[in-house]
């Protein structure tokens, strides 16, 4: 059951980087197939990086609303989320990093499971690891396992 794929109002990804372009715009690429919330990417890479991927970021158009959020590298990581969230007119935000991907289904039910749960603050769920040969977006495998669970208290720490 899908709640929220079409209901930018209902979340908001925040996607932090910090000099990795490539990374960002496999990202973007990837939810630009299913994803339709809102999304902020909260970016401290030096200028000169920067640039280079706004560039190509200017002429793009997305499936999803999206924010970029430009920092200097010495504001920490607390501040840029703070910033973002003042910002975020939804209930639910969900925390990604430039490496990582967010399944469709594991979001729709960890939205599902906030909106039945009032109680609950928080929803994560289960990890796949991959390694690519190179520490590059685009490789071949070179190691993939079920990994642990990843709550996101252990994450922001």
């Amino acid at each position: 059951m899908t709640l929220h794929r079409s209901d930018p109002s209902t979340i908001t990804a925040l996607l932090h980087t910090r000099n990795r372009p490539e990374f960002v715009l496999r990202c973007l690429d990837y939810y630009d197939t299913w994803y339709r919330g809102n999304l902020v990417v909260l970016d401290a890479s030096d200028d000169a990086v920067f640039n280079s991927y706004e560039k190509k970021l200017s002429g793009r158009r997305f499936s999803f609303p999206m924010q970029v959020l430009h920092h200097t590298a010495d504001t920490p990581l607390a501040h840029r989320f703070t910033e973002a969230l003042a910002n975020a007119a939804t209930p639910y935000v969900g925390l990604m990093a430039d490496d990582d991907f967010h399944l469709e289904q594991g979001m729709n039910a960890a939205l599902a499971h906030l909106d039945a749960h009032a109680d609950c603050g928080v929803a994560y769920g289960h990890v796949i690891d991959f390694e690519l040969e190179e520490y590059v977006p685009y490789g071949d495998l070179k190691r993939f396992a079920n990994g642990k669970l990843n709550p996101p208290a252990q994450w922001l720490e």
